[in-house]
């Protein structure tokens, strides 16, 4: 395939930063034709954020959300280049992101078959049904943030460094009728030690866009390998409760205090 690949995007519920990196990374690759992205969702203003995750957690959103806002604003003065360069890329792509009360409506899926994609992008949408991830051409692709199948569901770095995993995962895999257990075409994994979570979660981001902008290129050649997952094992895992993440917290904070007491 000499031509560029064109690529359709589902995400949701709302534009998030990591969203608008991979959108910039699409636009930016010149063997990629980006060419719709949709969002199950309202536009993202910091209260829609609020609303849904409010919806979503209840109590949990207050934590969250004064974190995000955190990352945002120290992204912002850290960073303001790169932060710069990807809102430009967005405002370029604005035309071509709309958001929809339902994603398998008709009208958008009648939307997606005239724009005829080859290949469908998951990024942190709602599970899809056939019906629309069966629209382009050489199927959808997905992201999990997780090894697979040890770590399917939901959460899935926080539940490595809980599980005191030695390695956090991230999977790029072929979106099918079952939760994560789609064929895999990429995986990799990035070391936890003693790193704090933010930095975890940042480098599996990271290695994230790299192999998904991979597994991309990879179909549109034609050298795309997948492989079948063995879904006798594994867990599926639901979203941390406050137990939960007070825990996971306490048990990072005493092993630092330790290694610093020993002076490691």
């Amino acid at each position: 395939m000499s031509h560029k690949i064109k690529v359709v995007l589902f995400f949701g519920p709302y534009l998030s930063w990591d969203i608008k990196v991979f959108i910039s990374k699409l636009i930016d690759n010149s063997e990629i034709e980006f060419v719709a992205a949709l969002c199950q969702g309202k536009e993202s203003t910091l209260w829609g954020q609020f609303k849904e995750g409010w919806r979503r957690r209840r109590f949990l959103v207050f934590p969250i959300f004064a974190q995000r806002v955190a990352v945002a604003i120290s992204r912002l003065l850290l960073h303001p280049c790169d932060t710069a360069s990807v809102n430009r890329r967005l405002r370029q792509a604005k035309s071509c992101i709309e958001y929809v009360e339902n994603i398998h409506s008709k009208d958008v899926l009648k939307g997606v078959e005239a724009v005829k994609p080859e290949l469908g992008l998951v990024y942190g949408a709602p599970i899809l049904k056939p019906v629309l991830f069966e629209i382009p051409g050489q199927g959808t692709l997905g992201i999990h943030h997780g090894k697979v199948p040890e770590y399917r569901g939901v959460k899935t770095t926080f539940w490595s460094i809980y599980n005191g995993e030695e390695f956090a995962g991230v999977t790029i895999q072929r979106i099918g009728a079952r939760l994560d257990a789609g064929d895999v075409v990429h995986s990799g994994l990035v070391p936890i030690g003693h790193k704090p979570r933010r930095r975890i979660w940042r480098e599996v981001e990271d290695l994230g866009f790299e192999l998904y902008i991979q597994s991309i290129l990879d179909i549109k050649s034609g050298q795309a390998s997948f492989k079948e997952q063995d879904l006798s094992t594994g867990t599926i895992y639901k979203n941390p409760t406050i137990k939960d993440l007070f825990v996971c917290w306490t048990r990072r904070f005493c092993l630092l205090a330790l290694l610093l007491f020993r002076g490691e």
